[in-house]
């Protein structure tokens, strides 16, 4: 097998593929404001450089989309009172109901790929999806 050209292959397949609906729709889930919400409703309180860690982008966007949610009332920022130079961010119930909802749409569509594909094919596709992600995360380590 020629890895090189496998490799090229399959970029350009997920490339294609992004511009569909369904992937563009899982996808915002790692970004912006679904992410966010996502993140906080697992509980605690971070400060914006953490999520800007996480989410792999600059505190200047993260300050953007914390504004936005904050707005819609979803977030609340406030000075840490140990730390005023610290701003906490936690997740109001009206976030945490719309990360449920969130979450709860994408792995209904999760759920439909998932039953096109099958059981056998399912499981495939997991086990090596799990297998290039702990690959790809020793390469990021070396």
């Amino acid at each position: 097998m020629d890895y090189s050209v496998a490799a090229a292959e399959h970029l350009n397949t997920m490339l294609s593929h992004f511009k569909s609906e369904i992937i563009s729709q899982m996808l915002k889930h790692f970004k912006g404001e679904k992410f966010i919400l996502a993140f906080l409703s697992d509980g605690g309180v971070l400060i914006p450089s953490e999520l800007s860690a996480e989410m792999g982008v600059s505190s200047a966007r993260v300050a953007v989309v914390l504004r936005n949610l904050e707005a819609k009332g979803l977030v609340t920022r406030e000075t840490d009172k140990k730390d005023r130079r610290k701003v906490l961010v936690s997740i109001t119930e009206a976030g945490r109901i719309k990360a449920s909802s969130e979450i709860t749409d994408a792995k209904c569509k999760i759920e439909q790929v998932f039953r096109e594909m099958g059981e056998d094919n399912t499981r495939e596709f997991i086990r090596t999806i799990e297998l290039f992600l702990e690959i790809s995360s020793k390469l990021e380590k070396e």
